[in-house]
């Protein structure tokens, strides 16, 4: 019985509490910080996360890069455990549109190789500041009025879906 012990508490009991408490803090730290865990409600990002997958937003993604298209993103709305799961497809400085379902970015086709539920989506041209993105769902198929989607400052963007 003694090597056992000696495997999983070690030679001192009071040490292995110790480093388990220091790991505790640690793994809590950046699971509140650093690594956020999502729980995805709603269709909107459909066929790529249904409602109840489960994942983590990487918070330090863009602490020296920028956002890129076609990143998956979280966008905080509303307090500090509300946020939308979107995928960026305009950049700063640029302008979007939607016509018959097909993005135009600067006037040129988009390609979305990624995207399965395509609709009919009408969007007028709308130009980005340099502080702002536009972000979509996946789940286009959906008629526009039910979707929430449009320009965001980049304050917003929390971090990239890992």
């Amino acid at each position: 019985m003694k090597p056992v012990r000696k495997i999983f508490i070690g030679s001192d009991w009071r040490h292995t509490l110790l480093r388990a408490g220091v790991l505790g803090v640690v793994v809590y730290g950046m699971c509140s910080t650093i690594f956020l865990p999502i729980r995805v409600q709603g269709d909107s990002m459909l066929p790529v996360y249904t409602t109840g997958d489960y994942g983590f937003m990487n918070t330090l993604a863009y602490r020296w890069a920028s956002p890129g298209r076609f990143d998956i993103v979280g966008i905080r709305m509303a307090g500090k455990n509300v946020m939308y799961l979107k995928r960026i497809i305009g950049l700063p400085g640029e302008s979007v549109e939607i016509h018959n379902g097909l993005v135009h970015v600067n006037g040129k086709v988009l390609a979305e190789s990624y995207l399965q539920l395509r609709g009919h989506w009408d969007l007028k041209k709308q130009s980005l500041s340099e502080d702002e993105y536009f972000v979509v769902g996946d789940n286009r198929e959906v008629p526009m009025h039910h979707h929430t989607f449009g320009k965001v400052k980049r304050r917003r963007i929390v971090g990239r879906m890992w």
